[in-house]
């Protein structure tokens, strides 16, 4: 069976307000949360001018063809 990852879960940093760091779930697609990638996965950073969400999580999808 072949899996694709997606993101799962990010973490939000801002820039000018660390109080407001905080971590963000965001659940694209259904299946379990994997966790094992880490920050070292696939991805890394998605960077902003306001913020940056670091990918803490991933979710392995199986694909149906």
């Amino acid at each position: 069976a072949v899996s694709v990852l997606r993101p799962g879960a990010f973490y939000a940093y801002w820039y000018n307000n660390p109080q407001r760091s905080k971590r963000v779930f965001a659940e694209m697609l259904r299946g379990p949360l994997d966790l094992d990638w880490g920050t070292s996965g696939p991805g890394g950073t998605l960077p902003s001018n306001k913020y940056y969400l670091q990918i803490i999580g991933w979710l392995r999808v199986p694909t149906t063809d």
